[in-house]
């Protein structure tokens, strides 16, 4: 989880499997105010990072079997 310079927390999301599915941000009071869900086949990769000019940089990764 990442307090973001606006008081806003940022967080990624995991699914019942465990598996990193989005990335959330939160009012203090638990509100989502911002949800991104990746597209499907895709998932972030553990690391989430807000940029200066208030985008979000997050590493994807494709879901892929072998």
């Amino acid at each position: 989880m990442i307090l973001l310079e606006n008081g806003t927390l940022l967080r990624g999301r995991s699914g019942s499997d465990g598996s990193p599915d989005g990335v959330q941000m939160l009012d203090w009071n638990g509100t989502v105010i911002w949800d991104y869900q990746p597209p499907d086949g895709f998932l972030w990769h553990h690391d989430i990072e807000p940029m200066p000019n208030g985008n979000i940089l997050l590493n994807m990764a494709e879901k892929v079997t072998y």
